[in-house]
């Protein structure tokens, strides 16, 4: 005990072993500090992107709704479903695709038109619409819109939108 008080009042300095395992464990303490950052910082994105999935998917079924409630033609073509909305004013028949940067729009032939705003993707979610099909007799839709991020999906959701309008569906 004596030995460790004349260490403590001594002026002299750190040994180097002392001066090593000083720095070791500074530096042990610096790594764990790092790899929890690191997966905090994970957590933290991946639960941004389950909360902003749930926001993204409520504004995209929105406006997948308002768009097949109102449609008046359904036809089908290379197994696609194409819908025509009295909401465009060019009347083509478009259907739901995802672009490059994985939006979800409406596309037809010749162009393709944003369901919503760039800035509502955050994150790096995309959305997509893996089904889409028309019960005539119903009049109803089905549609599922999944929502993913890389090969992660965040968020699937199936429902079912009522054409107010009674869309035809011509046979060919």
């Amino acid at each position: 005990m004596r030995r460790v008080r004349e260490k403590l009042r001594s002026t002299g300095g750190m040994s180097f072993a002392e001066m090593l395992i000083a720095v070791l464990l500074v530096g042990l303490v610096s790594m764990c500090m790092a790899t929890g950052v690191s997966t905090a910082s994970r957590n933290l994105t991946t639960s941004m992107r389950w909360s902003e999935s749930k926001t993204l998917s409520s504004t995209l079924i929105t406006v997948i709704e308002d768009e097949l409630a109102y449609t008046t033609r359904v036809q089908m073509s290379d197994n696609t479903l194409y819908f025509q909305s009295q909401h465009h004013a060019n009347q083509k028949p478009v259907t739901f695709a995802t672009n490059d940067d994985g939006h979800l729009v409406l596309k037809s032939e010749t162009d393709e038109m944003n369901l919503v705003g760039r800035a509502a993707y955050t994150n790096g979610l995309s959305a997509r619409v893996t089904q889409l099909e028309y019960d005539q007799d119903a009049c109803r839709f089905t549609v599922t819109l999944e929502l993913y991020c890389g090969n992660d999906e965040y968020q699937t959701t199936t429902f079912n939108v009522l054409n107010v309008n009674n869309a035809t569906f011509p046979t060919t």
